[in-house]
């Protein structure tokens, strides 16, 4: 799953004095900087200009954890006050910060701990609900589609209604350490692998996997044979190996990556069938040393032949 978070400034930052007539001002969104973090990705910031002994007011969303370091100086920023602000959306906290030293500073948001354990990014369930379940940081809120998850500790669980068909959901949780977190889950109820595959154009077969690069968005249905076992701690969760063997491919050979759910059992050598769509490629080292790149299927469904 790939999300573009990013930081961005969407007021003006305007300097004010370091008084108590500027400090009611604050109250205007126009003497403010405002960082939205639109899911802003891990180790993104923003970068803004700053004078010395100049007070400014920064309002982040979501988040009570601001870092602000001098790029130069390297020195972290003290902040003068923070508070809730009620007249804005939910959880924005404000920031006073008064420079030390004049010059472009840093602002950085640590992100929210997020884990999905259930279900994979892509599923087919035949309930009418599905139970969304997964580990966060603490003091976390969640959020899946319209439905408010049970958070216990740091685990959470959400039972989510389904319609017919394809449901978009997303993950969404927010804490006051850092920023938001979000995990986008798709959920086939009640669709079989050839609906599945009509919905995006049919399937495309070994082809899409021989492709260079790999025809990502493509979904196909391949017959493959297992090599090696399920590595539970993938990069993007469950995973195992795979070849197709198929004219189309390079010496009639197509490696590729398979990520599935908690609850699919392969072993090494078994022939499955699998119906799924490609999503990228993995880059790995084989136990020779060799670099490789192969395609990743985000499976569908995975079914045993003989």
């Amino acid at each position: 799953m790939s999300h573009r978070w990013r930081l961005v400034a969407l007021l003006t930052l305007a300097p004010l004095a370091a008084s108590a007539q500027a400090r009611e001002a604050f109250s205007s969104p126009k003497d403010s900087l405002v960082l939205a973090h639109d899911f802003t990705a891990r180790g993104e910031f923003a970068r803004v200009e700053l004078e010395q002994g100049k007070v400014y007011r920064v309002e982040v969303t979501n988040a009570r954890v601001l870092a602000v370091r001098n790029r130069e100086a390297g020195t972290q920023l003290p902040f003068t006050r923070i508070t809730e602000d009620l007249a804005r959306p939910s959880n924005t906290v404000a920031f006073e910060l008064e420079p030390s030293v004049s010059g472009e500073y840093e602002l950085r948001l640590p992100r929210t701990a997020l884990r999905v354990d259930a279900p994979p990014p892509v599923s087919a369930i035949n309930a009418e609900e599905a139970i969304v379940q997964g580990t966060v940081g603490p003091s976390a809120r969640v959020r899946v589609g319209a439905v408010n998850a049970t958070v216990t500790g740091t685990t959470f669980t959400a039972n989510v209604p389904l319609r017919e068909g394809r449901n978009d959901l997303n993950v969404d949780v927010f804490a006051p350490g850092g920023a938001p977190a979000r995990a986008p889950l798709v959920i086939y109820r009640n669709v079989a692998p050839d609906a599945y595959l009509a919905m995006s154009g049919g399937n495309r077969g070994p082809a899409a996997l021989a492709a260079n690069p790999p025809a990502v968005g493509a979904r196909l249905r391949v017959n493959a044979q297992v090599l090696g076992t399920i590595n539970a701690a993938g990069p993007e969760g469950p995973t195992f190996q795979v070849v197709v063997t198929d004219r189309a491919c390079p010496n009639n050979r197509c490696p590729a990556w398979v990520n599935v759910g908690p609850n699919v059992g392969v072993s090494d050598r078994d022939n499955v069938e699998i119906v799924g769509e490609i999503t990228g490629a993995r880059a790995y080292a084989t136990q020779s040393g060799e670099r490789r790149s192969d395609p990743v299927i985000q499976a569908f469904s995975v079914t045993a032949r003989r």
